[in-house]
């Protein structure tokens, strides 16, 4: 998760992969440390909707560090990171989008 946190354009093209590779990522991580309950928890308290973070038309936004929706994503799943007590947030991206 690490990485793709550090270079998301690297591993997915589109704003909608990078948030599905997240996701899977993520519940492989829960399933395997047994905490399926708080990875549920998490999403629910980081405002997860039905829907989902993103918009239909934003799914085929390309990754883009400076593109708004590519720092939503990584915003969303930085902050169940940390609901998870899990470090994988690196970038300078994040500092500078907690203020906006």
């Amino acid at each position: 998760m690490l990485w793709m946190h550090e270079r998301p354009q690297m591993y997915c093209p589109f704003a909608g992969e990078l948030d599905s590779v997240l996701w899977y990522l993520h519940m492989a991580w829960a399933k395997t440390a047994d905490r399926e309950k708080d990875y549920a928890a998490a999403l629910e308290i980081a405002g997860l909707t039905a829907r989902g973070i993103l918009e239909d038309d934003e799914r085929s936004i390309r990754v883009d560090l400076n593109d708004m929706v590519t720092k939503r994503v990584l915003s969303f799943w930085s902050k169940v990171d940390r609901m998870l007590g899990l470090q994988v947030r690196v970038q300078s991206w994040f500092e500078s989008s907690d203020s906006q």
